[in-house]
């Protein structure tokens, strides 16, 4: 399953996944609103750190 914190693009995410650029984009902004994060950027930089915290 690809992860935000590898490095996969919104588009590439949607490929793997069979799901519309539109959906993930939705997913995204739901999780930007649940953690209270402002950006896409900060967005990215939470899912590897909780790659890297393993």
């Amino acid at each position: 399953m690809p992860k935000l914190g590898l490095g996969f693009g919104t588009r590439q995410i949607a490929e793997k996944l069979n799901r519309s650029v539109k959906t993930v984009e939705a997913h995204r902004a739901n999780l930007k609103g649940k953690l209270q994060l402002k950006s896409g950027r900060d967005l990215d930089r939470f899912a590897v750190q909780m790659l890297e915290a393993g």
